[in-house]
Formats: C-alpha cells, sequence, structure tokens
C-alpha cells in the first residue's frame, strides 16, 4: 500500500518540479535520532533545529496561504503524517476550540 501511494504521489508531484523523498534519510543518514541529538546539544526543540540549523521549508507561510483560509475556530482537522510536528504546531494556533487529530504509520512520532 505505501509502495502504490508513494508511486502515485510522485507522479502528481513531478510535474509541478518537486519529488517524493525522505528529507531526514536523505540529508542525514543517522535518521531522526541525529537531528534529536544535535538539537538538545544546541538546547533548541528539533522543530526549530530543522528550520533554523538545516534550513527546511518554514511550514507557516504555507499554511498561512492555503489552509489557515479555510479554518475556523472550533475546526476539526486531520494530519497524516505529522511528524514531529512542525506544522501541527502552526495548525494547533489556528482552532483553539476544535481538535487536530494526528496519523502516522510509526507510534513513535505521535508519541513524541
Amino acid at each position: 500500500m505505501r509502495h502504490a501511494f508513494e508511486a502515485g504521489a510522485a507522479r502528481v508531484l513531478a510535474p509541478l518540479g518537486y519529488e517524493l523523498r525522505d528529507k531526514v534519510l536523505a540529508e542525514r543518514p543517522e535518521g531522526f535520532a541525529g537531528y534529536l541529538e544535535a538539537a538538545c546539544q544546541a538546547g533548541m526543540d528539533v522543530n526549530d533545529y530543522e528550520e533554523q540549523r538545516l534550513g527546511w521549508r518554514l511550514p507557516l507561510p504555507t499554511l498561512e496561504a492555503i489552509a489557515f483560509p479555510l479554518l475556523r475556530q472550533d475546526s476539526t482537522i486531520c494530519e497524516i503524517g505529522p511528524g514531529t510536528g512542525r506544522w501541527s504546531r502552526h495548525l494547533l494556533t489556528q482552532i483553539p476550540t476544535g481538535e487536530l487529530h494526528l496519523v502516522d504509520r510509526r507510534p513513535g512520532w505521535c508519541a513524541f
């Protein structure tokens, strides 16, 4: 199922000049554990570390342009693949009386 989803997403993204890849493994082979360790050593939240030190794309401008205009304070959102919550933390500010449901295939991400 995952392979089929990834193949479909890759076909949709390619004409737009984007590609589907695992950013963590592509940029840092030790993966999330390496990011978390470096962030802790720097006294930073791992999400801030990824954005500020690694230059990851900031989610807020995209959310402001695409998602926020569609949200109400009581909206219910289901975020698929939230990872460490880089996007989730911004979504939460827009739905103070709503609900944010996180769905990830790796239980560790949701626990994080």
